[in-house]
């Protein structure tokens, strides 16, 4: 049986997989482990316990909708920037794309890294 999972954005395309292992691997006894950066969780690119869901459900029903309130109510690990710089250096991995400026930055980011005119 699945006893974490790792939940992502549909918009982050640079998502890096030596992330993901690192933040299941953060997990320990925690439920959960979520990157910060600058005192801001990214709770869309984080490791649950699917124990969680159980929290989330009753949080929701309480009417506290969202992925931040569930952090007060179960034990989480922050991974901290220099933490998350020794796999990503640039934090690509949180980087996502909502607007029209944001496609063309992670386009320019993409051609960068990958050495070629491809696109995402």
């Amino acid at each position: 049986t699945v006893d974490r999972v790792f939940v992502a954005a549909v918009d982050a395309p640079l998502l890096r997989p030596s992330l993901i292992v690192m933040l299941l691997s953060r997990l320990g006894d925690s439920m959960i482990a979520v990157p910060q950066v600058e005192n801001r969780d990214h709770p869309l690119c984080a490791a649950y316990r699917v124990t969680c869901a159980k929290i989330a459900r009753r949080l929701l029903a309480e009417g506290d909708a969202g992925p931040i309130a569930l952090f007060d109510h179960a034990t989480t690990v922050r991974v901290t920037e220099p933490e998350l710089r020794s796999i990503d250096p640039e934090l690509h991995s949180l980087r996502n794309v909502n607007t029209p400026d944001d496609y063309e930055a992670i386009q320019r980011i993409w051609r960068q890294i990958s050495g070629g005119p491809r696109s995402l």
